[in-house]
């Protein structure tokens, strides 16, 4: 379930809708400098190496993040990221849990109406 209109800010409403729980949460990945407009040429998603991944900041962001969630009592039950390198280390460096993964967080991957099923799901469980 989602709050509509309260933002990820530091606003003090939105941290106490968290941690009360009963919310979805989403989040993007900590900074990942560019330079291609995308990915490198020959990006794969089962090697790391051929991908835009974190830099310094964007792990210190993730980990940031993490502690503002500990901070402000936030008990994460679930941790869903797509299968990009730099989304799994995002959640793993906020050191809230598991990460899971699902390819239906990747737009233009399989069919649109499967995609939607899976996220209809994956926000009701």
């Amino acid at each position: 379930m989602t709050t509509p209109g309260l933002a990820a800010d530091d606003s003090s409403e939105a941290w106490a809708a968290l941690a009360k729980g009963g919310h979805g949460a989403l989040i993007r990945h900590g900074n990942a400098p560019t330079g291609y407009g995308g990915d490198p040429p020959g990006f794969r998603f089962d090697d790391g190496k051929t991908q835009r991944n974190l830099d310094d900041m964007g792990r210190e962001q993730a980990r940031a993040l993490g502690e503002a969630l500990r901070k402000h009592g936030v008990c994460v039950d679930r941790v869903v990221s797509s299968p990009v390198c730099r989304c799994l280390e995002t959640g793993q460096l906020m050191a809230v849990g598991a990460v899971e993964t699902s390819w239906a967080l990747l737009p233009g991957t399989g069919s649109r109406a499967i995609r939607v099923l899976e996220l209809e799901e994956m926000v009701s469980s």
